[in-house]
């Protein structure tokens, strides 16, 4: 389903098919909100289904990731380079050679306690990224979740791409006219139990993969850690 389809279907869902109570403009404030709700739901299932990458070079212990001088920069309100995702959430750290191979994986630290105590870690404090030594001449691979790109003002047939989850995008659209009920108060236990049997499709879909011989056995990941290797 296109931007469009999911927007004509909330308004089935809302039965209010023309702008007389839901004008366009509302109707892509409805579908910006759903959408970032279930990306949320699917993110925490699978953090990395959402994969974007971006490369630091910091020139001491730390990187503000929205720094306005950062020729990087993944938050804040410019984003750099052109074409950057917005990070939603930081999954792994990597340092790079010069043709873009992994030497090692920086820890992530679970507070800046740790990150002092221990060695190759890092620990994101707002938006600046702070490292236990100096990563002066070093390239750092950034993995995240990036937040959406997706441009649902246009409504107009046809739409624009969502993502590759088709088989449940009318969860966008219920998620959506939630948005709506709040403001109408009106609840429908039809749409509720559609949407907990959608919700609990998706989660089985994610704990089993796209690809579920990947998700039939745990391995190292070369941190110590048991997980995916990047």
């Amino acid at each position: 389903m296109d931007t469009h389809q999911i927007g004509a279907l909330t308004r089935l869902y809302t039965e209010e098919d023309d702008q007389s109570f839901i004008p366009d403009a509302d109707l892509v404030t409805m579908l910006q909100a759903g959408y970032a709700r279930f990306r949320r739901r699917v993110t925490s299932t699978d953090p990395a289904f959402w994969h974007a990458r971006a490369n630091i070079s910091p020139t001491t212990d730390n990187y503000d990731l929205a720094g306005g001088a950062n020729p990087t920069r993944i938050l804040g309100a410019s984003l750099a380079p052109a074409g950057t995702l917005r990070m939603s959430r930081l999954l792994k750290v990597a340092d790079i050679d010069a043709a873009g191979a992994i030497n090692f994986w920086l820890h992530g630290a679970a507070s800046i306690e740790e990150m002092d105590s221990r060695g190759s870690r890092w620990f994101l404090e707002g938006t600046v990224l702070r490292f236990t030594t100096d990563q002066n001449s070093r390239t750092l691979r950034l993995h995240y979740a990036p937040v959406s790109g997706v441009d649902w003002t246009d409504q107009a047939a046809p739409g624009a791409f969502v993502d590759d989850l088709e088989e449940f995008h009318s969860l966008i659209a219920l998620y959506a006219a939630e948005e709506y009920a709040v403001r109408d108060g009106g609840e429908s236990p039809v749409h509720e139990r559609l949407r907990q049997k959608l919700e609990d499709d998706l989660g089985m879909w994610l704990i089993a993969g796209r690809a579920p011989e990947q998700a039939d056995h745990v391995v190292r990941d070369g941190r110590g850690g048991v997980g995916g290797i990047w």
